[in-house]
């Protein structure tokens, strides 16, 4: 069974398409809302997505495989027949059956009628680290098909092969944080305890003992006295200067003193996020408009409900990554995929504890779809 996916603005000039390009015999799969385009997630516009495919029941007799060619045409010629098509290939009757019931109604997901039980325990593992129903109903008919493409692999690593190749498709520039940390300033934003300041010290740890740059701090977090007594004394312990700002003055003479620098890393204050205020008096101290790559520090622990509203808040910035932390700290990570997918951010980097400078990891896909599957 042969799946294509159609998209439009409505319903109607969906199946139109559907009609035109498949006949009156195609099958809808599934249909869903999706939203494309805007910006940091927002002004979305909206779409009607259809997986549909054509009812073997309804279309000519096809060719199957055979080590006999000419037992194959006799048999061919005498496939006429659902009853047949059953008796020659069990796989084609169990699908005419799964089409029937789908007709019926008797399934709601993708999931339930069209994986077969090879795929069942990658999908399984992937809902139970909490990836969005959404995201297992748009990949089930893409990975199935893969799987017959591939001549039903039954080896575990085709199986996560064909898994992988069906996720990061278009992804991967979203899944890889090798080549960052290249601009001039470093910023890291986010809500109060998820440890920005732990992790700015581990990506300026990297800078100088990997990468052999020339690093210095600015802190905004003017709240918090301990705060700044913490980055400095991270600083003290890799040999690099510290400044503190509180006012965009503060940070064009910063600028200027760390001209010679590599890199600049930037500790921001933590703080309610569902004060509006917070993003508006960052924008105060620091010159968003400068080189400056832009992190929003996001805790695996917090609710999915929550850290959407903080993307929200934050979308007033340019955020050009995601940085997770506390990947330690909860056996659920789906969320990642959830957030990449639903927003078009990246990720760069994932923390997994509180040891500078050990307790960093750079995104890669193959590192997060391990995490996923864990000891499949």
């Amino acid at each position: 069974m042969k799946f294509k996916k159609y998209m439009g603005p409505s319903l109607p000039e969906v199946m139109k398409k559907v009609r035109a390009e498949l006949g009156q015999n195609a099958v809808i799969i599934n249909s869903k809302t999706v939203y494309k385009g805007g910006v940091m997630g927002l002004f979305k516009k909206k779409y009607i997505e259809v997986v549909a495919a054509i009812d073997p029941s309804a279309v000519e007799p096809v060719k199957l495989p055979s080590q006999h060619p000419e037992k194959l045409a006799a048999d061919m010629a005498a496939v006429t027949t659902r009853s047949k098509m059953k008796e020659y290939n069990p796989d084609l009757g169990l699908l005419l059956k799964e089409v029937q019931q789908l007709k019926q109604g008797l399934y709601r997901t993708q999931a339930e009628f069209i994986v077969p039980e090879a795929l069942k325990p990658m999908l399984n593992l992937l809902a139970e680290q909490g990836v969005a129903p959404f995201l297992l109903n748009q990949w089930a008919p893409i990975l199935t098909e893969l799987y017959y493409k591939e001549q039903k692999p039954e080896n575990t690593d085709k199986l996560k092969s064909l898994l992988a190749q069906t996720i990061f498709e278009g992804k991967d520039p979203l899944l890889d944080g090798s080549e960052l940390l290249e601009k001039k300033f470093v910023a890291l934003v986010g809500p109060t305890g998820v440890g920005k300041t732990t992790t700015l010290a581990k990506l300026a740890a990297k800078s100088i003992l990997k990468d052999r740059k020339k690093v210095a701090f600015i802190t905004t977090d003017t709240y918090r006295i301990a705060a700044i007594e913490q980055l400095k004394t991270y600083a003290n312990i890799v040999g690099a200067p510290v400044e503190v700002c509180y006012n965009l003055e503060d940070f064009s003479r910063a600028k200027a003193r760390f001209s010679n620098y590599d890199t600049i890393f930037i500790d921001t204050a933590g703080r309610n996020f569902r004060n509006g205020q917070y993003v508006e008096d960052l924008k105060e101290v620091i010159d968003f408009k400068e080189d400056v790559q832009t992190f929003l520090t996001i805790a695996l622990t917090a609710k999915e409900y929550d850290i959407k509203q903080i993307i929200e808040q934050f979308s007033q910035l340019h955020i050009d990554r995601f940085i997770f932390t506390k990947l330690d700290e909860t056996s659920q990570i789906g969320m990642i995929l959830n957030l990449i997918w639903d927003t078009g951010i990246g990720v760069g980097f994932l923390t997994t504890g509180q040891n500078v400078p050990d307790d960093l990891k750079v995104a890669d896909k193959e590192w997060l779809l391990s995490h996923l599957l864990g000891d499949m």
